[in-house]
């Protein structure tokens, strides 16, 4: 294929992204080929379909996927790559721990931790440029010691 002949910056940057949305596409992972709608709303035919054929990396699988949301056709400037923008669940590793700390980002204050334990510690919004002053300080002096940028709350 030739890249798209609407231009951005005069003659010699072309138009580098198609995007379709899920209604102009049908993905088929069996055979690993895609078709692209031409823009017709009504769809009766195989020739109002571009069809692609593709090959992705050999650690994805899109036949796992659930909703493919987005397909973006970028040219590289030698060929056409498919850019698929899908849902995937990711499985979440379990804690290294039992313990647990729940963290509000504040408005007022940069942070507030609550601890299990009943513990908890307010940060606020200059924490951390004083903990990098604090820092800065002592590499440049091995005597120099760091304060704890936390009040503890109650």
């Amino acid at each position: 294929s030739n890249p798209p002949g609407y231009r951005k910056h005069g003659d010699e940057h072309p138009r580098s992204t198609v995007t379709f949305k899920a209604a102009g596409f049908q993905l088929d992972t069996e055979s690993q080929r895609v078709r692209l709608s031409q823009g017709d709303n009504t769809k009766d035919y195989w020739s109002d379909f571009i069809p692609c054929k593709y090959k992705t990396r050999p650690d994805v699988d899109l036949s796992t996927v659930e909703s493919v949301q987005q397909l973006r056709a970028v040219w590289t400037g030698d060929e056409w790559e498919l850019h698929i923008v899908c849902k995937v669940e990711i499985g979440v590793a379990e804690a290294p721990s039992e313990k647990t700390v729940g963290v509000d980002l504040g408005i007022n204050n940069f942070a507030a931790l609550a601890y299990e334990n009943g513990h908890s510690e307010l940060y606020p919004l200059n924490c951390l440029k004083q903990d990098d002053y604090d820092y800065e300080s002592a590499s440049a002096s091995p005597s120099a010691t760091t304060q704890t940028p936390s009040k503890p709350i109650g």
